[in-house]
């Protein structure tokens, strides 16, 4: 192959590398968003979690991959605190989100959880009855009147067609729904 050919044909690969390297440093110098520190979760004296140290950066995609009961899902749910009202189930050291340390006394569990969106395969319901995880979100948005949250409950469960099965059992723990109901839960 001639020696312009050879140069030719490696300038795409170059570029390539190059684009990659810079890009690899533009995220580095964004640091890190989600940090975990020696982070442990337990649910009561099953420990889910042990060790977990990781860093994800803003900006840039981090998949977590491994097999089925590997804890997951958990570490999703320990980053923004969604085991809180989970019956013995606490984390133990750091994970920290803009270098603050989401477990720490002081961190208010609502203000994490309006700033960290998550979105799971199958709809996860808070560990709170039919009514009360219906109504999470306009309680957050500072609604204190019952009768209107009642009424908006009631309302988004008809649009998820799910009114007519849970109006007699508001007041029982979300978990208890199957997974077909969980599906229509979404939208509501």
């Amino acid at each position: 192959m001639s020696e312009a050919r050879l140069q030719a044909s490696a300038q795409p690969r170059t570029l390539a590398v190059g684009a990659l390297a810079r890009e690899r440093e533009a995220t580095e110098k964004l640091g890190f968003k989600i940090e975990a520190r020696h982070f442990n979760f337990y649910y009561g004296t099953f420990q889910a979690l042990n060790d977990i140290t990781l860093s994800m950066r803003e900006r840039a995609i981090t998949a977590l991959i491994g097999p089925s009961g590997c804890g997951k899902t958990t570490l999703l749910r320990a980053i923004n605190r969604m085991h809180d009202t989970t019956p013995g189930a606490h984390g133990e050291g750091e994970m920290l989100i803009d270098s603050q340390n989401v477990y720490a006394n002081d961190t208010d569990p609502v203000l994490l959880r309006r700033r960290i969106g998550m979105v799971f395969q199958r709809p996860n319901p808070f560990a709170k009855s039919i009514f009360d995880n219906v109504a999470y979100g306009l309680r957050i948005l500072g609604w204190r009147d019952r009768k209107q949250i009642a009424e908006r409950v009631e309302r988004v469960l008809r649009q998820a067609a799910l009114w007519d099965e849970v109006k007699d059992r508001l007041n029982a723990a979300a978990w208890g729904l199957s997974g077909g109901y969980r599906m229509r839960w979404r939208s509501c």
